[in-house]
């Protein structure tokens, strides 16, 4: 399995941001929090960072982001993606 802090790389990719714009979006004083879970090998977020994961980005699937199953983005935003390409198709 996937080691979840690869699974936040990717969303944060995805959002096409660094640890400090990702620091700064959650209001964090500076992105050590973050950039240290990069830059440690084998290192995990904490139930806080996952706690303000889960508050600032509700478009992220958590259980994908804990466990890897499922999608990356929820049901709602893939939704949203979805009926925006169809409309730009017409």
């Amino acid at each position: 399995m996937e080691p979840i802090v690869k699974r936040l790389q990717q969303f944060m990719q995805y959002k096409r941001m660094n640890a400090t714009d990702f620091s700064r979006y959650m209001n964090y004083p500076n992105c050590e929090k973050v950039a240290r879970l990069f830059r440690v090998e084998g290192a995990k977020p904490s139930a806080d960072i996952l706690m303000d994961i889960a508050l600032y980005f509700d478009d992220l699937n958590m259980r994908w982001l804990l466990v890897g199953e499922g999608e990356m983005l929820g049901r709602e935003q893939r939704s949203s993606l979805e009926s925006r390409r169809v409309r730009s198709l017409h």
